[in-house]
């Protein structure tokens, strides 16, 4: 790729990563197909990158960015987003998720809490991380009274520890106990009756017999 166009690459993934993260801030429609999408125009992309509508064609078509169409009011759109072929990035998992903190508490993340997501993004099952960041969200005080129960019992063993109050729910208490939001996340799915993504079904089959029948 030229240095020119690579440079037009470049910036056109930043505009349509910025456009999903504007999107899921103000809880507008971008889900579609298992992924959220940059919804516009190939004449605002177009305006936005100041090229014509050809060169946009052009450069949609260069991996990572991904693009489908669908209709929209009676039109057909392009949606666009950033990343591999079929799975979400943590880059852009962490981006919904950097989202919906905004959105539960009026607070932009920390700036250290971003690799925290993209940490949180990498330890969780695939498929369901940004499902298990919203049940923590939701259900806080449940999820701190599960991590008040382990830090009495790693006190009790001696190991570092303390407990902590937090203003909003913290992010960094997540990474730490992501296995007690997993657990959580679990729970609520079984008291709701949702079926579960694959990736929660593989880690005890058993929970699941009943999805089956048996």
């Amino acid at each position: 790729m030229r240095a020119d166009k690579k440079k037009r690459h470049t910036r056109l993934c930043e505009l349509i990563e910025a456009t999903i993260e504007e999107a899921l801030a103000a809880d507008e429609e971008c889900f579609f197909e298992g992924y959220h999408w940059a919804i516009r125009p190939l004449t605002d992309w177009a305006d936005m990158l100041g090229v014509s509508v050809d060169a946009i064609t052009d450069l949609i078509k260069e991996p990572p960015i991904r693009r489908t169409y669908t209709q929209v009011e009676g039109k057909k759109a392009v949606l666009l987003r950033v990343g591999e072929e079929g799975l979400m990035t943590e880059r852009e998992l962490a981006n919904i998720m950097k989202a919906r903190f905004r959105k539960a508490t009026g607070h932009d993340p920390r700036p250290e809490a971003w690799a925290m997501l993209k940490g949180l993004a990498s330890n969780w099952p695939e498929g369901a991380q940004v499902d298990i960041f919203q049940t923590v969200l939701d259900e806080w005080p449940a999820f701190k009274a599960r991590v008040a129960m382990k830090i009495n019992d790693m006190l009790e063993k001696g190991e570092p520890a303390q407990h902590a109050w937090h203003k909003y729910p913290s992010i960094s208490v997540m990474l730490r106990f992501h296995e007690l939001a997993l657990e959580l996340y679990i729970m609520k799915l079984q008291e709701t009756g949702k079926k579960p993504p694959p990736s929660i079904v593989m880690l005890e089959p058993n929970l699941w017999l009943h999805l089956h029948g048996t």
